[in-house]
Order: C-alpha cells, then sequence, then structure tokens
C-alpha cells in the first residue's frame, strides 16, 4: 500500500509540477511527454497531454493497485482543479491545486521560492536540454517532500523527491513540441 501511494503521488507531482497558475506554464503550444518514474527499482511510464502552453494537461500511467491488479490512473489539470480518474473503477476524485501546483518554473517568483524554500543551483545539461537545476520543499497531501528539479523550458526534465523516506525519480524522456492535442483527452468523466 506505501508503494501504491508513493506512486500515485510521484504521478500528482510530476504532472502537478508543471501546472500552477492561469499564466503560461510551458514554453511549448502544445503537445506531449514521457515521464519514466522509478521508485524502489519499478519503472512506471506516464505520457501526459498539454494544450494551452501547459494550462491543459492529462496524465496517463499504468499502476498496480492492491486487489485489483493494474490499472490506468488519469491525472487532469484544468480549471484551478486536478482530477484523478481511475477509468476501469468509475472512480474520479476532484482536488484542489496546491503545494507544488505554485511553482512555474517559467516565471519564479520571490514569494514562490519563498514559501517553498527554492534555491537556485545552477545550471545542468540533462540530454540535450541546458536545465536550471532547483531544489525545493512541498507539503502534498500532508506529506512533506524534498526534491531537486531540472527545469527546462517549464519542463521538470528531471525530478529527484525524497518521499516518505523513498527516493522517487521523474525523468521526461521525450518531448513531442507544438503537436495538436485531442481535446477529448482533458474530458473528466461525471463522478459515479
Amino acid at each position: 500500500m506505501r508503494k501504491f501511494i508513493a506512486i500515485a503521488l510521484t504521478l500528482v507531482m510530476s504532472t502537478a509540477l508543471v501546472a500552477q497558475n492561469p499564466t503560461k506554464r510551458l514554453g511549448i503550444k502544445s503537445g506531449s511527454f514521457t515521464t519514466v518514474s522509478t521508485v524502489t527499482g519499478k519503472k512506471t511510464e506516464a505520457v501526459t497531454y498539454f494544450d494551452d502552453y501547459g494550462n491543459l494537461q492529462a496524465s496517463r500511467a499504468k499502476t498496480n493497485v492492491l486487489g485489483a491488479g493494474e490499472v490506468e490512473v488519469v491525472t487532469v489539470l484544468k480549471d484551478g482543479k486536478q482530477y484523478i480518474v481511475i477509468p476501469s473503477m468509475n472512480q474520479v476524485q476532484e482536488l484542489p491545486l496546491s503545494g507544488q501546483d505554485a511553482v512555474n518554473f517559467l516565471n519564479l517568483t520571490d514569494e514562490v521560492k519563498e514559501k517553498y524554500s527554492i534555491k537556485e543551483l545552477g545550471t545542468e545539461t540533462i540530454g540535450d536540454k541546458d536545465c536550471s537545476k532547483y531544489t525545493l520543499s512541498i507539503e502534498q497531501m500532508g506529506v512533506k517532500v524534498s526534491a531537486t528539479v531540472w527545469a527546462w523550458n517549464g519542463f521538470p526534465i528531471k525530478t529527484v523527491m525524497n518521499l516518505m523516506g523513498i527516493e522517487i525519480e521523474n525523468k521526461i524522456v521525450a518531448i513531442d513540441e507544438n503537436a495538436a492535442v485531442d481535446p477529448s483527452m482533458f474530458v473528466v468523466p461525471a463522478k459515479q
């Protein structure tokens, strides 16, 4: 169960790190990116579709849920809210955006830097991206998370987190820039 919580929070955090105020969140209008998350040696791949410079996002990943086996988890960020959807279980949970959702790597304000103890550590190249490197501390769903983030053009190219004593690494392994995204990707099903 602890592993499922860590994976679920990882998916939420990897998506939410680029979802904040209704302003340009990403330096690319639309497309998708693929993130590989590693938790206790287990890799999970998520694809995030985005539009309107990141103001609309939908991440899709498969994970194991105790008693249910492998299920698809969809996280949709829009209209200042976050929705966690498990289609096979007809579950929809609506959450307010909070914690790291206020971190906009394209426009880091002094207020946000102070609130989340963000420190700039210089630049570093990850793959072919020249990234700005940051450390930050966030409370998400009542859990304190320390993270190091390498950001490029608003994207958290690499994130290393410590969550409940578990190290989690998220790495964007592919970005499809300026591709058209079907608007149905951001539709949240009605609650059952």
